[in-house]
């Protein structure tokens, strides 16, 4: 994992198998920072907690018994 301070308003630059993703700290506020992500619609963004309920919920889903 790589680790970087950045500060309110620097941005990090992704280039994701040839599409590029932008992220910008846009405000940090005691604990809590706001990021803004931009993003060709090709790149699926998603928030880690989301997807791993999604992840969990297929699961369940296969699980199932079937009557």
């Amino acid at each position: 994992m790589l680790v970087l301070s950045r500060k309110d308003g620097e941005k990090l630059i992704l280039n994701i198998r040839g599409e590029k993703v932008t992220v910008e700290i846009c405000r940090i506020s005691g604990n809590r920072v706001k990021l803004g992500i931009l993003a060709s619609p090709r790149v699926d963004v998603r928030r880690a907690e989301l997807l791993v309920a999604e992840l969990g919920a297929r699961s369940a889903a296969v699980s199932e018994p079937l009557i």
